[in-house]
């Protein structure tokens, strides 16, 4: 009988052919080799399809597994039901391991195989050069050191909860029915890390750079191709950090959420802004519902277009 490997890495994989072989490069690289690879293909129209057939044939511990788009959240659920490894890594298709990202997590397992959420620090590669972010340099008295859920919020992952540099033991995702909202394609990798965090007993900060982060300089902004679908995607992802709020008793972590409910909310009035008119008050019914008033910010931009928002947003 075949063992199960140690670690499942997913990547959801939409057009990114352009990527692709330096992506799966850095996982067939790593010194540890018991892990599976999970390449789920979102309905591309690129190449993509082909280069992950190829990529399966020349290794069995690739999987590939093909499905009508449904963006990037469908596809990380979909990794995670095929998944058979004893932790997940998500990965995303521009993006790389570090050299024996592996290794390091496979000694803290050893050293710790209680922690259910492991976090670590990652490089940002812009052309050729790799650095260390901001982020890393400032979790100095965290290293190596164990927390809960709330506790490593605080220390290590404030204002920077997103999906690279975790590993995640696959039971605890499991018994917590943890999993991406599907439909939201900004900050839904935020929503499903404060969910787990929420959850977590166990989890260990390591200063080791275990990911690395692709600064795409042509670079997406998601004020392109606005749409009422992307907007009520994001309105899901507010709603999943109030159920989390709601569903806290930590002082820390309700700080937390309103902060990001608040930050995030004045993003969502400027992209509700972007719909067509006729749709926006619908838009913003459904976030008030959510959110409530914002404070008015800095700048009189803001200050006028929160203001109608609390207040006229019929007008809108």
């Amino acid at each position: 009988m075949q063992q199960s490997p140690i670690f499942s890495i997913i990547v959801p994989v939409y057009n990114a052919g352009k990527w692709l072989n330096d992506t799966v490069a850095s996982v067939t690289s790593q010194s540890n080799t018991n892990w599976e690879l999970l390449l789920v293909e979102d309905g591309s129209t690129d190449n993509s399809k082909e280069i992950i057939s190829e990529l399966a044939a020349n290794d069995g511990r690739i999987k590939p597994i093909f499905k009508d788009n449904g963006g990037v959240s469908a596809a990380r659920n979909r990794g995670l039901q095929e998944a058979t490894g004893e932790y997940i890594i998500f990965l995303d298709a521009d993006d790389m391991l570090a050299e024996d990202t592996l290794h390091t997590y496979s000694d803290i397992i050893a050293q710790h195989p209680e922690m259910e959420i492991i976090k670590a620090s990652h490089y940002v590669k812009n052309f050729d050069n790799f650095f260390e972010t901001r982020f890393a340099k400032n979790r100095t008295g965290c290293e190596d050191k164990t927390f809960d859920g709330v506790q490593l919020l605080e220390k290590a992952a404030w204002y920077h909860c997103v999906i690279y540099a975790y590993c995640y033991k696959a039971s605890f995702l499991k018994a917590n029915n943890l999993k991406f909202i599907e439909g939201a394609s900004y900050l839904e990798d935020g929503a499903f890390i404060v969910s787990a965090l929420r959850n977590a007993k166990h989890c260990y900060y390591s200063p080791k750079c275990t990911y690395v982060y692709r600064y795409q300089e042509s670079g997406t902004s998601l004020s392109n191709n606005i749409s009422h679908k992307k907007t009520e995607g994001f309105c899901k992802v507010l709603a999943s950090f109030k159920a989390d709020l709601a569903a806290s008793n930590s002082a820390t972590f309700t700080h937390y959420i309103n902060k990001m409910l608040s930050m995030h909310g004045y993003y969502l009035v400027r992209l509700i802004m972007q719909n067509p008119r006729s749709e926006r008050r619908k838009l913003f019914k459904q976030m008030r519902s959510i959110v409530g008033n914002l404070p008015l910010g800095e700048g009189l931009a803001n200050k006028a277009l929160l203001f109608t928002y609390n207040h006229l947003s019929s007008l809108l």
